[in-house]
């Protein structure tokens, strides 16, 4: 039998939802930050 049969173990509660958590802040993070760098250079083109 090949390894690929073997059961991985279950996330629980706590990690699923630090896991969604994590993938919702982070890209909310670098939108912010591009955002802000965008609006830095246009202040300085007035």
């Amino acid at each position: 039998m090949s390894t690929h049969d073997q059961d991985f173990p279950r996330a629980t509660v706590s990690q699923f939802l630090a896991a969604l958590l994590a993938c919702l802040i982070a890209p909310g993070i670098a939108i912010f930050l591009i955002i802000k760098l965008i609006l830095a250079i246009q202040a300085t083109h007035i």
